[in-house]
């Protein structure tokens, strides 16, 4: 019987002087530039992939995740995975009325019917897109778009402007008659953790 405590000994002892350490390999992931675009399909997720600060966020609510034209009709719009649907009344009940629908190169972010109907502005990770109806289908009114309300969560519209809310900032846009531009004189300053905007019509 001593023999085999012995011998169990000695195995054990063997083993455990046999073994080294087992080094996993390792990959380095910085949340950076360079190293994202490869790794996260940015368009794939609602995550907030923020490069600068090298970190990976949940957004924030979308508080337009829907939207009604301010006529009172009964028409509104709601985001989905790459598109805005556009539900109009048939007579009796609300159905998807495709001919005003909007395919978006990305996820939107957050939306506003706009202040003509059937306008819609939605804001994506890349811009803020103004669709108009053209007679036929919705197109992009590019004149309307707005590259600096990329990643806008919340939006804004009335007659000529644009605001958007990205992060603790609200940055707003007007039409100057060609083109979208910043108004930092009409942009609030001081907010501590905005969660919604609304441009009030007419004022």
């Amino acid at each position: 019987m001593r023999k085999i405590y012995l011998i169990l000994a000695v195995l054990i002892g063997i083993l455990f002087l046999g073994a080294g350490p087992a080094n996993a390999a390792s990959w380095q992931y910085g949340i950076t530039a360079s190293d994202t675009p490869g790794t996260i399909d940015s368009s794939a997720t609602s995550a907030v992939v923020d490069t600068t600060n090298h970190e990976i966020r949940l957004p924030k609510s979308a508080p337009h995740a829907a939207s009604f034209w301010s006529d009172g009709g009964p028409d509104y719009v709601v985001m989905a995975p790459g598109k805005v649907i556009h539900y109009s009344f048939d007579g009796t009940k609300m159905v998807e009325n495709t001919i005003l629908d909007v395919s978006l190169p990305s996820n939107p972010l957050a939306l506003v019917a706009g202040d003509t109907y059937p306008d819609v502005v939605v804001a994506t990770q890349n811009k803020l897109y103004h669709y108009s109806f053209n007679g036929s289908s919705m197109v992009e009114n590019p004149a309307l778009d707005v590259a600096g309300l990329a990643g806008a969560v919340a939006v804004g519209v009335r007659q000529g402007e644009v605001a958007g809310l990205l992060g603790k900032s609200v940055k707003d846009y007007m039409f100057t008659g060609t083109g979208m531009v910043e108004v930092p004189k009409l942009e609030p300053s001081g907010l501590s953790n905005p969660l919604d905007i609304a441009l009030m019509p007419d004022s």
